[in-house]
């Protein structure tokens, strides 16, 4: 820690990064797959990154991310030229890509672990003491839950405090459900959305989250709401301004649509799941791909093949090798061959009966299989493969049953 807040960065993370190009140098001698570079980096360098991501919540210059990132994907590639975009390899596995670290969502995901420590409990730690005292008399917890287009003036807060709102404002449409107030909000934002509601009996009542005024079916009505928390008459019209409001902005709408009123992050915020892997579901929320489908390389398998694989038989084939090989070395193939837009020539060659057919029919895991197991696996691999080809010309006639 330093004196001066605007020397943290360089004393902290300016070393951070001389110390990866020296284990990456000494790496270099190492032979090591092009998955097997990858894990290396998540293992050894990442976690060293995220304890400063954790301990010291401030804005990480995007110069010096793309820096560090230019730095790992040099060692990946091995000083050549990547040949696969480094937004694909970011993607989770059943997506397309292989957890390369997105340095970026990482840094935003260990800040978003402060969110849920935001709501006032008995033992609060000291450092959250400290900075609900600069926002009284409003807590950080009703002030980060409000739209940011409602909340008054925030300047006076710790710097720290800023930091996380601005992550937090950049981010909240991923890790909850409903917009612009999720269900894990305090009822006590309502106040600030909605002129002139008394909000305190129903905080009195026991509805500290908005949640509470939904059921799977969308908002509760009042005679529901009067049994359960036994609200008085009286708060009828409070009531009926709460439902415009919520009615406006469509909430309604979205709640009978969902399949799960909360995400993962939200049940976590509400004390509905406990605090574990806090990072890893945030990290998760951040790095959803939502141009799946849109790939260059599935649109060039789409372009050979001349047909639309569908989106679900493309996250199959992406773990296909799971129950099949644990060797970095076929998994590399695997997706190198996933790739590659020749892989649709491959197997378009290869000896099976009524290929037009199959075109139309084949699912993109088992063209992969009988592709993979030819060309790069081996004989037990090959005949599982084999087996399963046959039992599909089986099932489409294209094929008599063995005798």
């Amino acid at each position: 820690m330093t004196k001066n807040p605007m020397s943290l960065f360089k004393t902290n993370y300016q070393p951070l990064l001389e110390t990866f190009k020296s284990l990456l140098s000494s790496w270099e001698g190492k032979y090591l797959s092009w998955v097997g570079r990858i894990a290396a980096i998540k293992m050894s360098l990442l976690p060293k990154l995220q304890y400063l991501y954790r301990k010291l919540q401030i804005s990480v210059p995007d110069k010096y991310i793309k820096a560090l990132t230019k730095l790992l994907t040099h060692f990946t590639w091995q000083n050549k030229k990547p040949r696969v975009a480094t937004n694909l390899l970011q993607r989770p596995i059943n997506q397309g890509g292989l957890g390369f670290p997105d340095l970026k969502a990482y840094c935003k995901a260990a800040t978003l672990m402060l969110v849920p420590q935001f709501r006032q409990h008995p033992t609060a730690p000291q450092w959250l003491e400290i900075e609900n005292s600069w926002a009284h008399p409003k807590t950080l917890h009703s002030i980060l839950w409000t739209p940011k287009s409602h909340r008054t003036d925030t300047s006076h807060l710790l710097p720290t405090t800023q930091y996380t709102l601005h992550v937090w404002d950049s981010t909240k449409h991923l890790m909850t459900r409903y917009h612009p107030l999720p269900l894990a909000a305090p009822t006590s934002t309502l106040e600030h959305v909605i002129p002139n509601l008394n909000i305190q009996p129903w905080l009195q009542m026991g509805i500290q989250e908005i949640g509470q005024l939904y059921n799977d079916k969308g908002l509760k009505l009042f005679p529901d709401l009067q049994q359960e928390f036994q609200l008085p008459h009286r708060l009828g019209f409070a009531y009926l301004q709460i439902k415009s409001y919520l009615t406006k902005n469509k909430l309604n709408e979205q709640a009978a649509a969902a399949t799960s009123p909360m995400t993962e992050f939200e049940q976590i915020c509400t004390h509905r799941k406990p605090m574990k892997k806090l990072i890893s579901i945030s990290y998760k929320a951040l790095t959803q791909a939502l141009d799946q489908g849109k790939e260059t390389h599935i649109q060039s398998w789409h372009g050979e093949l001349g047909r639309i694989i569908p989106l679900a038989d493309w996250i199959k084939a992406y773990s296909s090798y799971k129950g099949v090989t644990s060797c970095a070395t076929h998994i590399e193939m695997q997706r190198k061959l996933l790739y590659l837009t020749c892989i649709a020539r491959l197997w378009k060659q290869t000896a099976i009966p009524s290929r037009e057919a199959l075109i139309n029919q084949i699912k993109l895991n088992w063209a992969y299989e009988t592709v993979y197991a030819r060309q790069f696996g081996g004989k037990k691999h090959m005949i599982l493969a084999h087996n399963r080809w046959d039992d599909f010309l089986r099932s489409e006639g294209l094929q008599k049953e063995p005798t």
